[in-house]
């Protein structure tokens, strides 16, 4: 009888993910989702490779798509804040979405349990530091939407040709309703504060 090695989860170095897909998506405009400026949102990319017995078994990137930096201020509380957070850290900014960029499996035995691994992974990191944000995810990638359908997130819009050719699927927390128009904000975090209350 053949012992079965679960795969180890580690987070990419820098020089893997240079070899990643780089993010540069088509972006949706204002009318198919995305509001104005949504391109020129910063992205930073994360990722990691799941290992069995040492090995390469498969990796899973996503970029963040971070909010705009706030401009600087010249009033005195806005350099007092600075001040502070250069002197006790600064808050983690969390990203508005997280956007799947690529995702394979080896195949073989263990490619089940690759798979889990990745998007136990994933879907930690989703719960925990990025606060259950929404995720683009491509059409193709069925494990990963069945993953996130698992974890509470449902399909809320169709992004077409979001990766190039393929249609990106937009999946939000239950309690989330993602709106990418201006002015919406106030919106969104009553329907939340409703939506949990009930």
């Amino acid at each position: 009888m053949i012992a079965r090695t679960e795969p180890t989860v580690r987070r990419m170095r820098e020089d893997e993910l240079s070899g990643a897909p780089d993010g540069s998506l088509h972006h949706p405009a204002a009318g198919e989702g995305g509001g104005p400026g949504e391109a020129e949102l910063p992205r930073e990319q994360v990722g990691w490779v799941a290992e069995v017995r040492g090995r390469g078994a498969g990796s899973l990137v996503c970029a963040l798509v971070l909010p705009k930096a706030d401009p600087p201020s010249t009033h005195s509380l806005p350099r007092l804040t600075h001040f502070l957070e250069n002197l006790f850290g600064r808050p983690k900014k969390l990203p508005v979405r997280v956007e799947l960029l690529r995702y394979e499996v080896n195949g073989g035995p263990a490619g089940e349990a690759v798979e889990r691994a990745l998007l136990r992974r994933l879907l930690g990191e989703l719960q925990s530091d990025w606060s259950r944000v929404p995720v683009v995810v491509p059409e193709r990638c069925l494990a990963a939407q069945v993953a996130l359908r698992g974890a509470r997130y449902r399909a809320v819009r169709v992004l077409h040709a979001y990766f190039g050719d393929e249609d990106g699927y937009l999946l939000a927390d239950e309690y989330t309703v993602p709106d990418f128009s201006p002015g919406r904000e106030a919106d969104r975090s009553a329907r939340r504060s409703t939506a949990r209350g009930s």
